[in-house]
């Protein structure tokens, strides 16, 4: 209930059983206000207490209660069983957030003691790989007021996925609340580690090296599938290093407290000890190998040697007692070639070595000849040289000289002559017949110059039929070091039996020496050909002329163009005519064309066959009417036209009285072409006396025409 007082402000509250005492500032009006407190601790834990005044905007802080509604202290040691109910006459010490208001006292609500936590661990294990999982355990902390895990019934749930195979490393433990239970508290669980740990096994180590060089080391273990690679050793059981210098032996023993560096094939295994099983030491290889050596065809072999490679720890052939045996099959006979030289250990032995044995080759190489060179060449040729070695049955070929003996060089421009002299130190290149030898030099003979070939050709040339022939002539082909028709004097006779009248062919041009003559060449003669061509005549279309309705007529033409008197008599065939005009194609002018079609002749050819070079004129035809006397007043006309008398089909025919302009009647044609109309009355006794005309206007073919009916025919 809040009391509005006019009190002096406060200066300072004081808690006396609930009720609040001032001490009075100057005067000023304020309001009384009862606070409502709850609470709320963790048990073994400090309350903290708040407050509510029911005034909208008045916060009260700062309270503190000490009992609750059935005189039990507020203390770390209650119970958390849910809620209390605050004594309010214990609480004081609030504080208002307005200064215009003054607590007058409080009431307690309820206190809320909630559960404290523990931090249930589990405890972290480790183990070798292969063993049995050690008993899982957890650790529990967070106890207050004093308390221990008495106060806890049940245990947690603690389980691993680590097995007896489980590889090395680290595996977390799972945690579970499971059964565990305790009125005060609640928990947090805490997983823990495994932590798997390598098994040690036992490595035995084997050994062995060659004499001089550095130990290879195996290793097994005592673990079935469990292998060993990179382990060394560094000394024997009686003290000696491992080292180049031991010497050969089988029954050596390593100190195992030397040995290192094993790695297992099985990661979760670890080395644990070392245990010695055998080092032996071989013996190192020396290389015996046969000198290579080399003789001419024909000559004794040299005496064979051999050199030996391999020696270790700065050792040579003193630590060596005999020698090894050396031969070939090669003989003074044999050709020029390779051979093997073989090598047998003989009686060569050594304590540290053994003996690899290599063959060395014995090369045959061939024997030195002379060649002895003539060559002859065309002028402006190349040469051609011959070698002779004068060795029974070994040949050269392929030599080549570059100069004569004066010192002129062997070149295309060398005049003809028999008798030039070859300068042996320019020859080279040749090749002998038998591998056996080998050219050790050259020795001249003689060189000569031929005369070189000129073909001299009569020129082909060409006619038209029945004109004369044209000049003969001729070309040179061959000429070398850059000659020309200079160089040769003279000329050679042409003829040909071709004349003005020949026939269309071909004719030969004969040809003979004549006059030709040249220092340097010789002549081959060719004839030529003389081409007899065909005359060409021009061909033309005539005109020609017919009536609308006839047929074409047959087409001519003209010639123009024949050489020697001929005339078209000559030929063989006709031209082939053609147009566009048939026989109802209206009057006008229609196109003539020609071709040569199988127009023919020997000596000619034709030309001229342009498209509608000629024309043919298509003309009106001329109309004829028949008619017939009146009967009963019937008038009739037929019109037809041409040779066979075509009829006129739909034409209008005008019947007139007499002579005259009055018409009687007027009928169009029918397919026959005749037309028939019945004259009016007025108009017959005019028709009996002086008959009728019958009028045709023309259509686009036919001409007008008109016929007259006398009375009595």
């Amino acid at each position: 209930m809040n009391i509005p007082q006019s009190v002096a402000p406060i200066a300072t509250l004081l808690a006396v059983g609930g009720l609040v005492a001032a001490t009075p500032s100057p005067a000023h009006a304020v309001t009384s206000v009862t606070v409502k407190v709850t609470g709320v601790q963790t048990y073994g834990g400090s309350p903290v207490f708040t407050g509510t005044t029911g005034v909208a905007g008045v916060t009260a802080t700062g309270m503190t209660c000490t009992s609750l509604s059935d005189g039990t202290p507020i203390a770390p040691t209650v119970a958390a069983l849910g809620t209390y109910t605050i004594d309010g006459a214990t609480c004081s010490g609030g504080v208002l957030s307005k200064p215009d208001y003054a607590i007058a006292g409080y009431t307690g609500l309820k206190l809320t003691v909630n559960r404290a936590a523990l931090t249930v661990a589990a405890d972290n294990k480790t183990k070798s790989f292969g063993d049995p999982n050690p008993p899982l355990t957890s650790t529990t902390t967070g106890f207050v007021n004093g308390e221990d895990a008495s106060v806890l019934t049940g245990a947690p749930n603690l389980f691993t996925s680590v097995t007896t195979s489980t590889a090395p490393g680290d595996y977390a433990i799972g945690i579970t609340k499971g059964g565990l239970t305790a009125a005060n508290y609640t928990f947090t669980l805490v997983p823990g580690t495994m932590s798997v740990r390598q098994s040690p096994v036992s490595v035995s180590v084997t050994g062995a090296q060659s004499y001089g060089a550095a130990p290879v080391f195996t290793a097994t273990t005592n673990v079935a599938g469990v292998t060993a690679t990179g382990v060394s050793c560094t000394r024997l059981s009686d003290g000696r290093d491992i080292a180049p210098t031991l010497p050969v032996g089988t029954a050596y023993a390593i100190d195992p407290a030397s040995c290192s560096g094993a790695v297992l094939s099985n990661p979760s295994l670890e080395v644990g000890s070392y245990q010695s099983v055998k080092f032996s030491v071989a013996k190192a290889a020396l290389t015996v190998t046969a000198d290579d050596a080399s003789r001419s065809f024909g000559a004794a072999n040299p005496a064979l040697g051999y050199t030996v490679t391999g020696f270790q720890n700065g050792e040579d052939g003193s630590v060596l007692t005999g020698s090894p045996n050396l031969s070939t099959i090669a003989t003074t006979s044999s050709d020029v070639g390779s051979y093997q030289i073989t090598t047998n250990k003989g009686s060569l032995t050594s304590p540290n070595y053994s003996f690899i044995l290599v063959p060395g080759t014995l090369t045959v190489v061939p024997k030195p000849v002379t060649v002895t060179v003539s060559g002859t060449q065309t002028y402006g040729g190349a040469p051609d040289f011959v070698g002779t070695t004068g060795t029974a049955g070994v040949t050269a070929s392929g030599v080549s000289c570059t100069a004569l003996a004066d010192g002129t060089a062997i070149a295309p421009t060398l005049p003809v002559a028999a008798d030039y002299a070859i300068d042996p130190a320019s020859c080279s290149g040749a090749t002998l017949s038998s591998t056996n030898y080998a050219v050790d030099g050259y020795a001249a003979k003689s060189f000569a110059v031929a005369k070189a070939t000129l073909t001299v050709t009569a020129t082909d040339t060409s006619r038209t039929y029945g004109f004369a022939n044209p000049p003969l002539g001729y070309t040179f082909s061959g000429f070398q070091n850059g000659d020309d028709a200079s160089d040769v004097s003279g000329a050679p006779a042409l003829a040909t039996s071709a004349v003005v009248r020949s026939n269309v062919g071909t004719f030969p041009i004969t040809i003979s020496g004549g006059t030709l003559s040249a220092a340097d060449y010789k002549f081959v003669l060719v004839p030529g050909t003389m081409t007899v061509l065909k005359k060409q005549i021009v061909v033309k279309a005539d005109p020609a002329t017919r009536a609308y309705g006839e047929t074409n007529p047959a087409f001519t033409a003209t010639y123009t163009g024949f050489r020697n008197g001929d005339t078209s008599a000559v030929f063989t065939g006709t031209p082939a005519f053609s147009t566009t005009a048939t026989a109802t194609s209206d009057p006008g002018s229609y196109p003539v064309t020609i071709a040569q079609g199988p127009l023919d002749a020997q000596n000619y050819s034709f030309i001229g066959f342009a498209s509608g070079s000629s024309t043919l004129t298509v003309t009106q035809a001329a109309a004829k009417l028949t008619t017939t006397r009146m009967n009963a007043g019937v008038l009739s006309a037929t019109v037809t036209y041409g040779t066979a008398n075509n009829p006129v089909v739909g034409s209008t025919i005008t019947f007139t009285v007499g002579s005259g302009t009055t018409v009687a009647c007027t009928a169009v044609t029918d397919v026959n072409g005749k037309a028939t109309c019945t004259a009016p009355n007025l108009t017959r006794t005019p028709i009996l006396l002086g008959g009728y005309t019958a009028h045709f206007d023309g259509t686009a073919g036919v001409a007008a025409g008109e016929k007259h009916q006398g009375p009595l025919l």
